[in-house]
């Protein structure tokens, strides 16, 4: 650890709620490579019942402030502990630290659209008590990065192209960098610059809810199942016919909209069950592709970042239909699960520089601002 100046933690709990990733990165100035400023990367699994109920509290369903309090401190103690366990990994001390990005779960995402305008009570809401991240690790904490943009009229989302821009982003090309998490994003990039970026649709969420409920088991190991069955496309034409899909950007989206009943109420008739699933994912494959050809229709590699790139059988069908090279991010020195945690390390450091953390060409904000709520240790 000799000569690291700058360390910064990031931790991420996605829609899938699968659990909590902590990354460690040096940002420190100079000629560092990306493999050598990522120092290390650990994730804590969520309980399942601790699961379940934040699914439930993500529906519109369930309305319970106690419920609400619950979560936030028990996803508190776990932040910390993710954290903690890489601190430890990693033989730092605190004081080593400058900051860690918490960007906590999302329960309820309900951004502006062009049709309900910004007043329209907008909002995105996170849980995971930063205050009990600072007081068990004894590091400052950076969190609530969602709610300035969502104040200036934005999306609050997706955040992570500004840092897809500035990892991805050291060459000329155009490149597309996709984050396929429970919910998947694309980022246009031009050179070290984010042109444009919105969520594309559903990318684990609903495959991972089908194989759940068919096979009480967390995921479909690398799309084996959705292999065993064919693509419906009486099926595929009606989920493609939600008005979400054809919404013009800025926008995003997340288990408010695509979730178990959502695809329940499209289903009917006798289609198998790894009919289903396998229709399911040329829907996140078809979604993500159809997002790239409309926002940068002359493109050049496109980047998988995010969980999804672990289903082998999904990447290879992005590949089938983008008709150019597809790569993961690990050619740039980052591990597909390490790039959102390590977003919002990044944006802490942003926040203590008093630097904007969005991009009002992907979130439609009506300017930059400056992300994220300090919390001291």
């Amino acid at each position: 650890m000799q000569g690291i100046r700058d360390i910064y933690l990031g931790l991420m709990s996605g829609t899938s709620v699968d659990g909590i990733d902590a990354v460690a990165i040096d940002l420190s100035d100079g000629s560092i490579s990306h493999e050598e400023r990522v120092l290390g990367h650990c994730s804590l699994a969520i309980p399942e019942q601790i699961k379940s109920r934040v699914i439930a509290l993500s529906s519109e369903a369930t309305d319970s402030l106690k419920e609400n309090l619950e979560l936030d401190y028990i996803l508190g103690h776990l932040f910390a502990d993710c954290a903690n366990n890489l601190i430890e990994q990693l033989d730092l001390k605190a004081s080593d630290i400058q900051a860690i990005g918490c960007h906590g779960q999302t329960i309820r995402h309900k951004p502006p659209t062009s049709e309900s305008g910004a007043s329209d009570s907008s909002y995105s809401q996170q849980i995971g008590d930063a205050n009990i991240v600072a007081e068990k690790t004894g590091v400052q904490v950076v969190a609530d990065f969602r709610r300035r943009d969502i104040a200036a009229g934005g999306q609050a989302a997706p955040l992570v192209p500004v840092f897809h821009a500035h990892w991805f982003g050291e060459y000329e090309q155009r490149k597309v960098a996709v984050n396929i998490g429970g919910m998947a994003n694309i980022s246009v990039l031009e050179s070290d610059r984010c042109t444009a970026g919105f969520d594309s649709g559903p990318g684990n969420a609903l495959m991972d809810y089908w194989y759940q409920k068919n096979k009480n088991s967390p995921f479909d190991q690398n799309g084996d199942w959705a292999r065993q069955g064919h693509v419906n496309q009486l099926l595929l034409t009606k989920l493609l016919s939600d008005p979400y899909f054809d919404r013009p950007a800025p926008k995003s989206t997340g288990r408010e909209l695509f979730n178990a009943a959502w695809l329940e109420q499209q289903l009917s008739g006798d289609i198998s069950a790894e009919d289903v699933q396998a229709t399911l994912l040329e829907l996140t494959a078809t979604t993500i592709c159809t997002a790239i050809k409309q926002a940068a229709p002359v493109n050049g590699e496109i980047i998988l970042c995010g969980g999804g790139v672990h289903n082998g059988a999904l990447t290879e069908r992005i590949t089938e239909l983008a008709h150019t090279d597809v790569t993961s991010c690990t050619k740039y020195g980052i591990k597909p699960e390490q790039v959102e945690a390590a977003a919002f390390a990044w944006l802490a450091k942003k926040r203590l520089e008093n630097e904007p953390g969005n991009s009002p060409a992907v979130t439609g904000a009506e300017g930059y601002r400056i992300l994220g709520a300090i919390y001291s240790a």
